[in-house]
């Protein structure tokens, strides 16, 4: 008789001599799998019970202990939402270079590819650590300039589901790339509502405001909106939204789901990548223990899911994201980032379409060549040529491929008529 490696079936069993009411029975007991993401099996229940009516098969709460009421903005001290958002820049850094060094290990030992250039694109999170500490202390003022560009694509699908925005403040610049999925009526929604949000004059102060608070609150108010719009039922959209204090060069970075953005600089005379976004997909463990406890089918599947761009509940491959109403496990509460912008740098926000086909040293490798050469070094022509990138790497049947949307923001120095003796910088002082 054949039997199912994740069942154990007891022997029958004698019942004891003596008068009783009810016959104790057994039953095939299963027993779970050990999950790579566990590292142990949990302890078969008792065998012998009494007949009792069918229950639901239980969540697993004895496994993970995570908190599950719907996220709600929270209400921190300045230091506490600074602390925050150095930690999370640290995380970005950290699991974009470890992820990079992983797949170039994997990759290299089934011989996918000859390893041209063996450093990794991303900064070393060594290296982030220690600059980091520098955004405790108060910025200093200084003439930056900001240019942009923004080039978007259908590629092979058949709808256009990505939207952005660019808002060019007095005093900040606020933009945002918008993914959108089963639909294109989120990623519009959101681009309407900061649009129409944060295009007053009074609308942020960067220097003044929390911008933290402000991303949390505006992203909850507006899913609950969403929420409220029957048609957007089925519909989501992941998000990255940068806002960047123009006196300051501060940037700050909020990110659902699979979008991100990076700033590329030039150190020791070499183009690296300096992440701002935490990726959440079903792959970040606090994501998956909540997918978890909604769908308790899901621990299974997901041990042998090879990448996580397979991990997918509903067809969805993200655990963070506007909208989708219909997935419980789906959270809206952002990765927020903090980060100090310097003159040459380039900043790109794109959707998972450039992404999720071309390597980050190939994306390196573009804006870096486009940089080198004057006349091509300007944000359109460079967000032009990484839409390209995207589009040569991606299969040319109609349904397959992905949006694409690139938004490249170039800082520089403003030109100024004041003397050296004038611009001289005082030194920073302590925030906390």
């Amino acid at each position: 008789m054949y039997t199912s490696p994740f069942t154990t079936f007891i022997p029958p069993y004698t019942p004891p001599s003596g008068p009783s009411n009810e016959t104790p029975i057994l039953r095939p007991i299963p027993v779970r799998p050990i999950s790579f993401v566990l590292g142990f099996a949990l302890p078969p229940p008792l065998i012998e019970e009494t007949p009792r009516p069918p229950t639901p098969a239980p969540m697993l709460t004895s496994l993970y202990s995570i908190n599950i009421t719907p996220w709600k903005p929270r209400e921190l001290t300045r230091e506490k939402e600074l602390a925050k958002m150095i930690k999370n820049t640290q995380k970005a850094c950290e699991e974009h270079f470890t992820k990079q060094d992983s797949l170039a290990r994997a990759q290299e030992a089934t011989g996918a590819f000859v390893v041209v250039n063996p450093v990794n694109p991303y900064i070393d999170p060594a290296l982030i650590r220690s600059t980091l500490d520098y955004l405790y202390y108060l910025p200093i003022d200084k003439n930056f300039s900001f240019s942009h560009g923004t080039f978007r694509n259908i590629a092979s699908r058949t709808k256009m589901e990505d939207a952005d925005f660019y808002i060019d403040h007095p005093l900040f610049i606020l933009t945002g790339v918008l993914d959108g999925h089963k639909g294109d009526g989120v990623s519009k929604y959101v681009k309407n509502e900061f649009e129409r949000r944060f295009k007053k004059p009074d609308s942020i102060d960067p220097q003044k405001d929390s911008i933290f608070s402000i991303f949390e609150n505006t992203i909850h108010r507006i899913n609950a909106k969403i929420f409220a719009k029957k048609r957007l039922d089925k519909q989501g959209s992941t998000a990255v939204i940068c806002c960047i204090d123009k006196k300051t060069g501060r940037i700050y970075t909020a990110t659902l789901g699979d979008s991100e953005a990076n700033i590329y600089r030039r150190i020791d005379g070499i183009l690296e990548s300096i992440p701002l976004s935490c990726i959440r997909d079903w792959e970040s463990l606090k994501d998956e223990q909540r997918a978890f406890q909604y769908y308790p089918g899901k621990a299974l599947e997901f041990c042998y899911c090879p990448s996580a761009k397979h991990r997918r509940i509903a067809g969805l491959n993200v655990a963070r994201a506007f909208g989708d109403k219909h997935i419980a496990a789906i959270s809206a509460k952002p990765k927020i980032t903090i980060y100090q912008l310097h003159f040459g740098d380039v900043v790109v926000l794109c959707s998972d379409g450039l992404k999720n086909y071309v390597p980050e040293e190939k994306i390196v490798e573009t804006i870096d060549k486009q940089l080198k050469t004057t006349e091509t070094a300007n944000p359109g022509t460079i967000s032009l040529n990484l839409r390209a990138a995207g589009m040569n790497a991606m299969p040319l049947k109609e349904g397959h491929g992905d949006n694409i949307t690139v938004t490249v923001i170039q800082v520089s120095e403003k030109l100024s008529f004041e003397t050296p003796d004038e611009k001289k910088e005082s030194p920073p002082k302590p925030l906390i």
